[in-house]
C-alpha cells in the first residue's frame, strides 16, 4: 500500500512540474500571461498592404501613411496585431471577436481583464477572414486592406515568444525589434 501511495505522489508531483513547464512567463500578471501564452500557440501571419481607400498619395504629410507590413497572431477568437503605428502611436494591440463574426474589437489587456473591450478604441474595427485583413488603425473612415500569408513551420518557439513579448510594451519606443 505504501508503495502505491508513493508512486501516486511521485506521479502527481511530476505532472505538476510538467504542466508548469508548458507555460512561459511573459509577465507576473496571471491573466495577461495566460492570454500571451494562448496567442503564442496560435497561427502567425505576415500581412502586406495591397489597397488604400480615400488616401491621397500626393499629400506632403506622410505621418498618416498606412502601415506597409503587419504581423498578425490568431488563436481562439483573439487576434494580436504588431505594426509600426496607429493614431495613438501604439505598435501593437490585441482584439477579440464575438460569436461567429470575423470582426474584432480591442481588448483592455492592460487592465488585467482580458475579456473587456477597450472603451477609447471602439471606433477601431479589424476584419480578418483568414487571408484578407481590413483595418482602420489611423482614421475612422479609412480602411486599409492587407493580404496575409500564414507563416507555418518557419518560426521556432523562441521566435514566437519574442514576437509575443511585443504585446507587453504599449509604445513603439519600448518594443523589441
Amino acid at each position: 500500500m505504501k508503495k502505491i501511495t508513493r508512486i501516486v505522489v511521485i506521479i502527481l508531483i511530476a505532472s505538476g512540474l510538467i504542466s508548469c513547464a508548458d507555460q512561459y512567463e511573459f509577465t507576473k500578471k496571471k491573466k495577461i500571461n495566460i492570454l500571451l501564452n494562448n496567442l503564442s500557440e496560435g497561427d502567425f501571419y505576415t500581412c502586406n498592404l495591397v489597397h488604400l481607400k480615400k488616401y491621397n498619395k500626393s499629400r506632403k504629410d506622410f505621418s498618416d501613411a498606412p502601415n506597409k507590413n503587419i504581423t498578425l497572431v490568431l488563436k481562439n477568437k483573439k487576434l494580436g496585431l504588431i505594426y509600426k503605428r496607429d493614431k495613438w502611436n501604439n505598435g501593437n494591440s490585441i482584439y477579440k471577436s464575438h460569436e461567429d463574426s470575423n470582426e474584432y474589437k480591442p481588448l483592455d489587456a492592460s487592465a488585467g481583464d482580458t475579456n473587456n473591450i477597450k472603451k477609447n478604441k471602439t471606433d477601431i474595427i479589424i476584419k480578418f477572414d483568414g487571408v484578407i485583413l481590413k483595418t482602420n488603425l489611423l482614421e475612422k473612415d479609412i480602411y486599409n486592406k492587407y493580404n496575409c500569408t500564414k507563416v507555418e513551420n518557419m518560426l521556432s518557439e523562441a521566435a514566437k515568444r519574442q514576437i509575443i513579448k511585443n504585446f507587453l510594451y504599449p509604445s513603439n519606443n519600448d518594443r523589441l525589434e
